[in-house]
């Protein structure tokens, strides 16, 4: 598990380093400088390197990097951006060092002449829209087509929220200190940030010392799997490994069922027992007989057959782990009235997706929720405490009635209010989806373009379901199930290529995903 911390939290961390520890910030800047320069020199030891530098810390960080290449002969410059009354103290520091070391200053125009850029003119403090002269340049840089290595952030990034403020320098490379940030793995500044390397700048590491206030951010590594995913014992059953009940298939979507319960299966759940229509029973039974089919009558049927379209018989209720509701539902009176039914179980782990959420989101309506927080609210209300919400955007934007331009654009501040005012888990799939609860934030870090395609999302909800019915925790079967699902889709995509990618692929992947877990098991960890 790798943290992120926030532009806040590394301020904190730098105060705490500054303070309680009496280490000067210049010491800092010169393991950050040393970073710089070690790859520079590295990889492009005979190469014009030209250093953009502003005016902060940031560019004292590329004036001292370039001096330190000086000092071994490489062929090295710089260009000062911005108004030099406004110059950091760090920062006149090392300009005064470098032009007494005989680095010259060019000039914009000048840029064309070199073979590597070295972006340091703006850090993760960035809180404005940048506009005239810097503007103008970074648009220079960006025409070029240079390599270009960006000093902790590609200037024009929001560090929190990888929002574009302006413009942004496109990087080959990033090299960052102390943790990665959010706004380097979140789009769009994921694509402006190319390769990123974290270096050790030695912040206080003492446990007291690193109180990062606010959320807490993190994204899983490959590790994580061997002690967060529940293990398999050799003295169990079946029934060790968990009973999902999955509502799903109405109004021939058949497939959307399908998918889950097989994302389930491979995940390791134990039994699934499918409530679909009675159209896709035999499909289903056919298509997967591990899986236990039972209908759930629509409108007509109930009708001819004199039955209550929500009777759920309670030994459903007993004998189920946990409850999936939503994948292929539709939005017809029978879905409504299962949803509503399936609500009144609080006692049960419990997913919501798809239709599911659509559902959701005309009840608030129809309660009259117009506003953000009153659906919000609404939902507080509604739904048992730690539901595993899974939107993509458009269906968080339907759940909160705002446009879906809107929502993506604020989705962090959005998952804030969410999270702030009830006690849900969110999954808010996207490009790097986020599972948020409380004060913990899930950036995932795996999986490919190819994943965006139909069924993709009920592969996924299979796969929380997996987790959860095996014991893991509703957070961590929300937040692993996305790193395990976007795992499996990078296997996929090595085998069908991007293009060719379905969602049944990504549900075959699970096992080559969770296989060295076995190897584990066997060696007795």
């Amino acid at each position: 598990m790798k943290q992120l911390v926030t532009t806040q939290q590394m301020k904190d961390l730098e105060r705490v380093t500054f303070e309680d520890y009496c280490v000067p910030d210049y010491l800092l800047m010169e393991q950050a400088a040393c970073a710089i320069a070690e790859y520079l020199y590295a990889a492009f030891p005979d190469k014009k390197i030209t250093f953009v530098c502003g005016t902060g810390n940031n560019g004292g960080d590329g004036l001292a990097a370039a001096r330190i290449l000086k000092f071994k002969k490489c062929n090295v410059n710089f260009i000062l951006a911005g108004d030099r009354s406004k110059e950091s103290e760090l920062a006149r520091t090392h300009r005064l060092i470098a032009e007494k070391c005989g680095i010259a200053s060019i000039t914009q125009d000048e840029l064309i002449n070199s073979d590597v850029i070295v972006d340091s003119l703006f850090g993760i403090g960035l809180n404005r829209g940048i506009d005239g002269a810097q503007l103008e340049l970074i648009n220079k840089i960006n025409q070029l087509e240079k390599f270009v290595l960006a000093v902790d952030i590609p200037s024009g990034i929001n560090a929190d929220t990888g929002r574009i403020m302006g413009c942004a320098v496109k990087a080959n490379k990033t090299i960052t200190f102390g943790y990665v940030k959010p706004g380097l793995l979140l789009y769009p500044g994921a694509e402006y940030a190319g390769n990123i390397t974290v270096k050790d700048i030695s912040l206080a590491v003492r446990p007291e010392a690193d109180k990062r206030k606010g959320d807490s951010y993190f994204t899983y590594e490959q590790d994580d799997l061997k002690t967060l995913v529940p293990k398999r014992k050799n003295d169990s059953h079946k029934g060790a490994y968990g009973k999902i009940l999955l509502i799903a298939g109405f109004q021939e979507m058949t497939g959307a069922a399908y998918l889950s319960a097989k994302a389930a299966y491979r995940t390791g759940a134990g039994m699934v027992r499918v409530i679909t229509s009675a159209s896709g029973m035999s499909v289903l039974q056919k298509l997967l007989p591990e899986a236990l089919v039972s209908k759930y009558l629509d409108e007509a049927q109930a009708q001819t057959e004199k039955e209550t379209m929500n009777d759920l018989p309670e030994s459903y209720r007993n004998w189920c782990d946990v409850v999936v509701i939503g994948p292929g539902l539709g939005k017809s009176e029978a879905a409504q009235n299962a949803l509503e039914h399936i609500l009144t179980w609080k006692d049960k782990k419990m997913i919501l997706d798809a239709d599911a959420l659509n559902l959701l989101a005309e009840m608030a309506t129809d309660r009259g929720c117009r506003t953000i927080m009153e659906r919000i609210s609404f939902l507080s209300e509604k739904l048992p405490k730690e539901v595993i919400l899974t939107p993509h955007l458009q269906e968080l934007a339907r759940l909160l009635s705002i446009d879906i331009k809107e929502c993506k654009g604020s989705l962090i501040p959005l998952l804030e209010d969410c999270c702030s005012h009830t006690e849900l888990i969110w999954a808010a799939k996207d490009a790097r989806t986020i599972t948020a609860y409380r004060d913990k934030r899930c950036i995932n870090n795996s999986g490919n373009h190819g994943m965006a395609t139909a069924g993709s999302g009920d592969v996924l909800t299979g796969i929380i379901a997996g987790l959860l019915s095996m014991g893991a925790d509703s957070f961590t079967a929300a937040s692993l199930g996305v790193y395990i699902h976007g795992l499996a889709g990078d296997v996929a995509a090595k085998r069908k290529g991007t293009y060719a990618l379905l969602s049944g692929d990504i549900a075959e992947s699970i096992a080559d995903v969770l296989r060295p877990l076995d190897q584990e098991i066997a060696a007795g960890r």
